[in-house]
């Protein structure tokens, strides 16, 4: 009867041990990470192209890229483009001086009209004079670099 307990014992001892064994913190193998690492590498490479970041560059950084070659030094504020019909718009502060430059739809009635009159109206303030190139219109005052700002902006493409 004696052995018969101890022999129980003796097994309840060794399944408690192999239970806790099974559940140890075991690191993986380098064989383990390397694999991992390969499964990694396969799924970045098979993503899509399109979620990667595409820098996107446009008439305005290419204009304040040419103010920045000329070291013209400016300050740019975002415009309510949509008060004139433009889709989108930027004013350029030099010193005292400033110019505003806007992206307009083609095929819009706003840039018809702009283009027919070489000038924009601003409702309840007038008309301005602009240069028009493509569908980027520049109102310019005389400023001291009004040349090399021009040359610029005919200079987009």
């Amino acid at each position: 009867m004696v052995k018969q307990i101890i022999s129980g014992i003796l097994i309840l001892f060794l399944v408690g041990v192999v239970l806790i064994s099974g559940c140890s913190d075991s690191k993986p193998t380098p064989t383990q990470v390397s694999q991992n690492e390969e499964a990694t590498v396969a799924t970045v490479a098979s993503m899509p192209i399109s979620t990667q970041t595409e820098e996107v560059i446009t008439k305005f950084d290419l204009f304040e890229k040419g103010l920045n070659s000329a070291n013209i030094h400016y300050q740019s504020t975002e415009m309510g483009a949509d008060l004139i019909g433009a889709e989108e718009g930027r004013k350029y502060k030099f010193d005292e001086e400033k110019v505003e430059l806007y992206r307009f739809d083609e095929d819009s009635d706003e840039f018809q009209d702009v283009i027919q009159h070489k000038a924009v109206t601003l409702e309840g303030f007038g008309s301005f004079p602009v240069e028009v190139n493509g569908n980027m219109v520049l109102m310019i005052e005389d400023t001291k670099n009004k040349d090399i700002i021009l040359e610029i902006f005919y200079g987009l493409k």
